[in-house]
């Protein structure tokens, strides 16, 4: 770890799509995180869309602390 890089905690998850299709996240206070999808970047905005086949995916989530006062809310 860098010493003068902020703290960043990351969380991740592996939701299952049951039947493929279309898939809304709601992101009230985007501010200080990163998000990754199945290993890609993605641009975070308070709603997010995406069209999933169905199976596992990826989600990744990065906090940062120097910036994010809040807690984090995913709907």
């Amino acid at each position: 770890m860098r010493r003068d890089a902020p703290p960043v905690s990351f969380v991740r998850g592996a939701p299952i799509v049951s039947s493929g299709g279309a898939v809304a996240l709601q992101v009230p206070d985007p501010t200080g995180l990163t998000l990754g999808v199945d290993g890609q970047p993605r641009l975070i905005e308070e709603t997010l869309r995406f069209q999933w086949p169905s199976g596992r995916h990826r989600i990744t989530l990065g906090i940062e602390h120097g910036v994010r006062q809040t807690p984090v809310r995913l709907e």
